[in-house]
């Protein structure tokens, strides 16, 4: 199960037909994952067409096809720019959270991770629904991995506060059940998300596997 530093980088975006090099061009780029995620999140992804991301990107149809081939490529350009973001909150949480109490710490991943989500419910469930059928699992499995990686050195350098045995199967198991339960409640449960439901439930089962324990209880 252990990876490399190389391992994680792999997830450079497959999707791309050409990579933007100037800062138009990134802005070009931009403009039409940023249309596309307005368009699937209105449409869903069968109504979603690259003339209407195009023309809602201000582009022309011969400009998007410079850079992806088509539509599919678009979803999974979206979803690897969505791991990127959510990689960088994490980050941006675990440099906060040096001096923290390491179960507040976990409860503030878990919130964060859910609020993403919660923000762009319909634009998550379009993700949801295609991206496996448009590139099977190995998108969500690269960002899984990146995310496995970051906290499990994380934790092995707080590894004295942790109750538990085996603490890399333990992390990969929280990684991909957190992960699961959040795009289950996009799709058929949308409700837990911003009433604190999910997160509450969440965070218990990571305090709980971690053997932490909540402030006052030791």
């Amino acid at each position: 199960m252990a990876r490399t530093r190389r391992d994680e980088t792999r997830s450079a975006p497959k999707a791309l037909r050409k990579v933007p090099k100037q800062a138009r061009a990134k802005v070009t780029v931009a403009a039409i994952l940023d249309a596309a995620e307005q368009l699937l999140a209105e449409h869903g992804f069968e109504g979603t067409t690259t003339n209407a991301v195009a023309e809602r990107a201000g582009v022309s149809v011969g400009s998007l096809y410079q850079y992806f081939p088509n539509k599919d490529a678009i979803v999974v350009a979206i979803a690897d720019r969505f791991a990127d973001g959510v990689l960088a909150m994490l980050d941006q949480h675990i440099a906060a959270a040096a001096d923290r109490p390491l179960v507040e710490a976990c409860h503030g991943f878990v919130r964060a991770l859910v609020a993403i989500h919660a923000e762009r419910p319909r634009l998550h469930m379009a993700l949801a629904a295609a991206l496996p059928r448009i590139a099977g699992i190995d998108p969500l499995a690269r960002y899984q991995a990146r995310v496995v990686i970051r906290l499990r050195a994380y934790l092995h350098e707080r590894r004295a506060e942790l109750r538990v045995a085996d603490l890399d199967t333990t992390v990969f198991i929280l990684v991909h059940a957190v992960q699961a339960a959040t795009h289950a409640a996009v799709l058929y449960a949308p409700e837990t998300l911003p009433d604190g439901r999910l997160a509450a439930a969440l965070d218990d089962l990571v305090v709980r596997a971690l053997g932490l324990c909540e402030p006052g209880d030791r």
